[in-house]
């Protein structure tokens, strides 16, 4: 197998051939930032599937998984133009989390100094949702036992605890909410500006 190298050539034409493809502005713009990182890592070593195993393990030290799977997509989009497709990598595997985890879920503390916040405040934009492990596909471990269908199209618990506590200080509250889906808000509806 030839050696083979990325250069500044290469990386202009796949930018033309992403702008052909009427990617977005800061889509080429975070391509061509993982494919330059890439490079520079690669110093003046030849590129081989081997040595984007290695910088994948590279990335593991200081990288989420998501933004892992994100650059490496960057990679092997460039690498699959060139047809260099032998050199392409396998993401890593997500897995997702049934619950979140103790250090995002609001403290005592922080739950009280919200609502002491919005007593001192004219208005209140209260933002509140469901995340993907609550509106997830059927099969996903959260929502396996219904078929992807939610028993219940309300808030979590601990978010409608906390509307009820902010609306109760009688300050206005604008309630914003992030869902893929229906959600079901007859409190808000009656407490909300």
């Amino acid at each position: 197998m030839e050696n083979r190298y990325i250069t500044e050539t290469m990386q202009r034409d796949y930018r033309d051939y992403l702008e052909e493809e009427e990617k977005s502005r800061n889509t080429i713009e975070k391509y061509m930032r993982d494919i330059r990182a890439f490079r520079v890592w690669l110093s003046d070593r030849p590129l081989s599937r081997q040595e984007l195993l290695a910088y994948k393990e590279t990335l593991k030290k200081d990288y989420a998984v998501r933004s892992i799977n994100s650059m490496l997509s960057s990679i092997n989009s460039f690498l699959r133009h060139y047809g260099w497709t032998d050199c392409c990598v396998r993401q890593m595997r997500v897995q997702n989390q049934v619950f979140c985890t103790q250090e995002r879920e609001l403290s005592k503390e922080e739950y009280r100094r919200l609502v002491a916040a919005a007593r001192r405040s004219d208005v209140v934009f209260l933002c509140l949702g469901l995340n993907a492990t609550l509106e997830g596909e059927e099969g996903d471990a959260a929502n396996s036992y219904a078929g992807a269908d939610r028993k219940d199209l309300g808030l979590p618990d601990p978010q409608c605890r906390l509307l009820k506590a902010v609306c109760e200080t009688g300050t206005p509250v604008v309630l914003l909410v992030a869902s893929g889906g229906a959600v079901s808000l007859p409190y808000a509806q009656e407490h909300c500006a």
